[in-house]
Formats: C-alpha cells, structure tokens, sequence
C-alpha cells in the first residue's frame, strides 16, 4: 500500500492514460496523417522534386501556423480530462482520501497531462522523422526547432489550463476562463480604444498593440514566424525561423503558472466544487470584472441604440448619456456574476455598495476619457522623430514627403493650429444638420511614421468656411488652402523618388460616346520622359486641379492620368514594388496636353470638340 507521502502515483498516470486513450489516441492518429501523406507523395512519380528545403517550409509552416492554435484547443481539453474530478463533490472526496497526498495527485496528474500532450507530437513527429531518413532529405535544425516549439507552446498553454483549472469549480467555466484570459488585454484594449475615439479630439486609437503581450496567443502569432532571406552571393533563398525565444519565454511562464497551480490547489477547499470562482478573495474581481467589460461593450451599444440615432448631435459622444447607459449594461453585468457567484437569482438585497462601486467606476472612466486626462488630442510628435508625414483630405493624398521636407513643418503647423481650434471644430459639429452655403465638410487625415517604427494618426471632421478659407490668416481653414493648394504640394504629390523608374503612362479620357476611354498609344521612354516632365511643369506652375473653395468652376476636367513607377523593394533586394499616381486631367494644364499631343493622343480641341458634341 503506498504511502500517504506517496509523490508519485504510477497506478494513477497508468489510469490516467488508458481511461483518457480515446483523446491522445484520436489526436495521434490525426496527426499521424501529415507524415502519411508525405510518404505517399515520396512515393509518387512527383516525389523526386521534394527536396530538404521543402521539408524545412513545411515544417516553420506547421509549427507557426497551425501549432499555436492547435496546442490552445488540446490543452484545455487536456486539462479538462485530468482536472474533472475537482468539479463534483463525490469524485473529489474520493480522490482526496486515496493514499496520496495533494502534491503527488498534483505531480502525477500534471505529468499526465504533459504524456497526454506530447505523446501525438512523439507518434506523428516520429514517423515524419523516419520517412525523411530513410529519403535522405533530414532537416536536423529545423526538427530540432521544431520540437523546441511544441514543447514549449505545450508547456507554456497546459500550464494556463491548470492555472485555469485551479481558480474555478466548475467544468464549463474552465474553458471559459481559459480562452478569456489568453485573449482579454487585446479585446480590452480594442473596447477602451474605441471607446476614446469617440470622445476624444481627432484620436484615432493606438496605432498597435501595445499590450498584445498579455494575450499570449496574439503575441505568438505576431512574433513567432518564418522568415525568408535571399543570399545575394549565393542567389538564392532561404528560410528560417524567428521569435522562437518568444516561445521559450512563455514557456517558463507556463511553469510559473503550474507552482502557482500547485499552490493554490495546496489550499483549495474540497467544499468549492461547482462554484464558478473557487477561491473567496478572486470573487470580487470576478464580480467586477465582468461588470467593467459588459459596461464597455453592452454600454456602448446602448447608445448607439438608443441615445445616438434620435439625440446625438456631432460626431463625438455625450458623456452623461454615455454614463448612464454604461451603468445600466454594468449594473446587468454585476448582478449576473453574482448570480454565478451566489448560485441563485437571489442577490439583490444589500448589493447598494455594489452598485455604487459599478457606477463610480463608469463615471471615473467617462470623466477620464470625456476630459482627456492624458492629453491625447494635443500630442505632436517632434519634427526630428518623423520619418515620413502625409495630408489626406477630400478623398485625396495631397501631402506625402518626408520627415525633413520643408512641407512636413506645413502640416505640423496646419495640424497644430486645428488642435487648438477644437472648441470651434465641436461647436460647428453639433450644428452640421443646417447646413451653410458656405460651409464645406470633409474629414482631414494626418499620418506621421515616426523613426521608432510606430505610427501616430490622427483624424478630424473639419468644416471649411470661405471666409476663414480666403481671408482669416490665424485659421486652419487658410493654413490648410494655402498648403494642399500651393505648387510645392502638387509637385510633391507627382514627382516619383529619387530611387523609382517610371514604367508606364495611362490616360483614361472623356472623349466620345459619355465613356472613359483608354487612349494611351506604344509610347517610348522619351515619350514617356516628356510627358512626366510636363507634368511636373503643370505642378509647379499651379495648373493641377485646385480643392476646396478655391476649385476653379471654369475648368473643365478632361479624365485622368495614371502613372506607373517602380522602386526597390526594401524587403528583397533583388525585387520591386510597383506604385501608381493618379492625376486629374484638366484644360488648364498646357504643359502636359501639348506632350500628350505629341505622342500620339487626342489634341485639346479635339477632345473640347467631342465633349461639347456629347453634351449637346
């Protein structure tokens, strides 16, 4: 008979495994169909063309692709299978008056787990392994990495299982909590970001995650992947596999997770199975948790429901009305958790502190947002971080150059003086619904790539007035016509880098029969050359179409221009990246029509000719 200080239970892992078969075993055999079907296909008259490279791509594929996801579905079912007896009272008694004590449940049960796991990786990998030998076309450093990986994404995902497993008495709330977990700080992170953005002055939310840490998976599939380098003294490619210490990390974090399992498991209370929160001091944030989330999302969605189709007035949110629906979904929240909690629908008697907490909680998050505590919407970035800047406005990139471009110090004063002009910008948003005759919407976009990688964007809805537009110097309005519309923009916005070629010129004219048509004949690079020239002419001359209020309606707008341009491509150094430019083609453009007419297409009074005949 084993001993009460028994560690290790071999009759229990033995059961374990041979009770549980259906699982493991099911998982090997579908696993044992990839290195099947790569015999099969070595065995075919095709087979010959496989190659060690193809077995290398095969297997970053697998390992980054389907790996992460595969190991996050089988390790809660895993730990499902092992940890059931912990969720009724009767399976629980039993197992905790056999002569083992906790900590050699807790070990043969983990190690269980672990065989549970691995054994489909060993069976499928084991076969591959043997297939490629016996071809001759063995990868030794990819298996190597490959098997790293799978260890460590099942180390790394059981242990969040069994931390899992620990925390909740019910069976149900396992999976829950487990796919909850992995993915809360990307979904909360969304939720506060979309909530902002619609209080918040021209904030469009983070440019990335930054929290994506905390949702491993997210994280893994972001880092953890494979990566092609060409060799330009070899010419030729090779792959190899990045963010496997991103893995590595997890992994320990994973068996952090399983001490801190084992410790609470320690201290767990046979008398918690079925309750959804097992232990007294994780029920409030429990409680809480799930009243902040159904807040964020019941509340907004309430409010766009009720509040914004009949009330809403501009574009941003109101904060009292938001409050209110937001502690109304909050408050729906807090008295279902306790419902869980609790086991009965009996919880509304002195739950007052409770719901104060929730309320105060929506009004501190509100306030914080609706005043813009952290100063959000008057952040600029410094000139000497920018990398590239761009002006989006009307549909149309009217700004894009770089960092150390006398235009981006333009947009950060255009952008610094709408900043500054928000009170005016709300006040006018509210009253959009009347419209003025001149009076002109349209959303502005400034995008800044700063030198540390990240991007910064921020969005407005602006109205343009032809006072403001024409006289009023201290204005965006002004600040804004005289930068989109100035010759330095409209040649910033045709002229091609210093590194591309021009490939091509297309130009789609209204020129008979209502229809935009492809006049564009064989030009020569000269031709080509001549047209691109004229057209930086144009630019510099003004002749580009004009936006906003200072739109000439005397122009008559004859199609468009396109233009194809080709530059290195900044990932492979042996390859390029196609670009294109798209261009209004207007009568007040000389320079270009006369080299357009010099190569081959219809000449300014022709195409007048046939769009008069059209209209009449």
């Amino acid at each position: 008979m084993l001993s009460k200080r028994s560690s290790f239970n071999a009759t229990l892992f033995r059961k374990n495994l041979t009770r549980f078969w259906p699982l493991w075993g099911g998982a090997s055999l579908l696993g044992s169909l990839l290195p099947l079907y790569l015999l099969m296909t070595l065995l075919s008259p095709y087979g010959a063309h496989v190659t060690q490279r193809d077995i290398v791509i095969a297997l970053y594929s697998v390992s980054t692709v389907a790996l992460p996801a595969i190991t996050l579905v089988y390790a809660v079912l895993v730990a499902m299978t092992i940890w059931n007896y912990l969720y009724s009272a009767r399976s629980v008694g039993l197992m905790h008056t056999l002569p083992i004590d906790r900590r050699g449940l807790f070990l043969t049960n983990v190690l269980s787990g672990f065989a549970m796991l691995l054994l489909p990786y060993a069976i499928a990998g084991g076969l591959g392994i043997v297939i490629t030998l016996l071809f001759g076309i063995f990868p030794g450093l990819a298996v190597l990495q490959t098997v790293a990986a799978v260890v460590g994404l099942s180390a790394f995902y059981f242990g969040t299982a069994t931390f899992c497993a620990m925390i909740t008495g019910h069976l149900i709330a396992l999976p829950v909590f487990y796919f909850i977990g992995h993915f809360l700080a990307v979904a909360l992170e969304f939720l506060v970001a979309t909530f902002s953005t619609n209080f918040i002055f021209g904030y469009t939310g983070p440019s990335s995650l930054s929290l994506d840490f905390l949702s491993p998976t997210v994280y893994i599939y972001r880092r953890f992947i494979a990566e092609y380098h060409f060799d330009e003294a070899l010419m030729q490619g090779s792959y190899t596999l990045e963010g496997l210490w991103v893995v590595g990390v997890y992994a320990l974090v994973g068996l952090a997770l399983l001490l801190a399992a084992y410790a609470l498991y320690r201290v767990r209370r046979s008398e918690c199975a079925g309750d959804v929160v097992a232990y007294r001091c994780l029920k409030p944030i429990f409680r809480y948790g799930v009243a902040l989330c159904t807040a964020l999302t019941g509340g907004q969605l309430l409010y766009e429901i009720v509040w914004h189709p009949t009330f809403q007035t501009g574009n941003y949110y109101q904060m009292l009305p938001m409050a209110v629906c937001m502690i109304a979904a909050g408050l729906v929240g807090y008295f279902v958790a306790s419902m869980l909690l609790e086991k009965t629908p009996r919880v509304f008697r002195r739950s007052w502190p409770g719901m104060l907490t929730v309320a105060a909680m929506v009004v501190i998050l509100c306030g914080c947002v609706s005043f813009d505590l952290f100063h959000i919407a008057g952040r600029l970035p410094a000139g000497s971080d920018i990398e590239s800047v761009s002006l989006t406005a009307y549909g149309e990139t009217y700004v894009s150059v770089d960092g150390d471009d006398p235009l981006a110090e333009q947009v950060l004063a255009l952008h610094s003086r709408v900043i500054s002009s928000e009170s005016y910008v709300r006040s006018m948003d509210r009253r959009q619904g009347a419209p003025e005759r001149d009076t002109d919407y349209t959303t502005v976009t400034f995008r800044y790539v700063l030198s540390n990688g990240e991007t910064m964007i921020r969005r407005y809805y602006l109205p343009f007035t032809r006072e403001r537009w024409d006289t009023d110097s201290a204005s965006y309005d002004y600040a804004f016509n005289h930068l989109v519309n100035s010759g330095e923009a409209a040649l910033s916005r045709v002229t091609i880098p210093t590194d591309g070629e021009l490939t091509e010129i297309w130009a789609n004219l209204y020129y008979t029969e209502g229809i935009w048509e492809d006049l564009s004949p064989d030009l020569t690079n000269r031709e080509l050359e001549q047209i691109y020239q004229a057209l930086l002419k144009d630019a510099a001359a003004g002749n580009l179409p004009k936006v906003g209020f200072s739109a000439d309606p005397a122009e008559n707008y004859l199609g468009e221009l396109q233009l194809e341009y080709r530059a290195p491509d900044p990932e492979q150094a042996v390859d390029y990246n196609y670009h294109y430019c798209y261009v209004e083609l207007t009568d007040a453009m000389t320079h270009t029509l006369r080299a357009m007419e010099a190569a081959g297409y219809p000449s300014l009074e022709e195409l007048q000719a046939a769009m008069v005949a059209e209209l009449t």
